[in-house]
């Protein structure tokens, strides 16, 4: 591993999930 930083996808998806759950948006996967 050359890189010590994750994959742009994997930052993008780790992103939004904590956005979601620090402003609670209900268009969250794991929330109905």
């Amino acid at each position: 591993m050359a890189t010590n930083r994750p994959d742009p996808g994997e930052f993008l998806e780790l992103a939004q999930r904590m956005l979601r759950e620090l402003f609670g948006d209900p268009r969250s996967d794991d929330q109905p």
